[in-house]
């Protein structure tokens, strides 16, 4: 009994002698275990406060005055354009004709003075008499605004018979040529017996 206790007790050594040496090779042989160092958590860095996000206000159109022209510089008085009106021409005021009644012998001559007023200055202007759309003559004038002249036309030798337009300016009006009235006992010469009638015999109108 005494030798098998031994021998147990020697089994028991050696198993535990060989589970030594087993450890002592798998902790030789195993992977070698690194410890980490921890480190402290970084602290985080305060954040900037957010700035409000804002619309940059539209570009506004910067208004410039009006630029003015310099007059140029030079040795001359610098001078401005200048507008000159339209001056109207002269305008007949009134007329006087010669025979008045408008009635004219074939032959004779009518006159006619003619009043001209201009409302503006002129130099110059011409003044036409004209018979029937035909200038018979024409006088030159200056007058100064407001001013009035008076003209004195003629037309003789009119011989035409009939009706006859004459026209200064912008009046217009119409003499008559008359043939003279033929007589047997009076051929063209002065009678005897002829008398001056006068206004006193209660005649105004000594023409035709």
């Amino acid at each position: 009994m005494m030798k098998r206790r031994g021998w147990e007790m020697k089994l028991v050594l050696f198993l535990l002698a060989l589970a030594g040496v087993m450890v002592v090779l798998a902790g030789c042989g195993g992977p070698k275990q690194t410890t980490q160092v921890k480190q402290p958590p970084a602290q985080e860095q305060p954040k900037a406060p957010e700035t409000a996000k804002t619309t940059p206000p539209a570009p506004v159109e910067e208004t410039k005055p009006p630029q003015t022209e310099e007059p140029q510089r030079g040795t001359g008085t610098p001078t401005t354009p200048t507008t000159t009106p339209t001056a109207s021409p002269p305008q007949v005021v009134k007329v006087e004709s010669f025979p008045e009644n408008g009635y004219v012998v074939a032959g004779g001559s009518a006159a006619f003075h003619a009043q001209i007023k201009s409302t503006s200055a002129v130099s110059g202007f011409a003044v036409e008499l004209k018979l029937d759309g035909n200038v018979v003559s024409s006088q030159s004038v200056s007058l100064t605004a407001q001013e009035q002249k008076t003209l004195r036309f003629q037309v003789e030798k009119l011989d035409a018979a009939g009706k006859h337009t004459v026209e200064i300016l912008n009046w217009k009006s119409a003499i008559s040529v008359i043939e003279p009235a033929s007589s047997p006992l009076r051929p063209g010469t002065i009678p005897i017996d002829a008398q001056v009638i006068t206004k006193d015999e209660g005649i105004t109108d000594t023409g035709i």
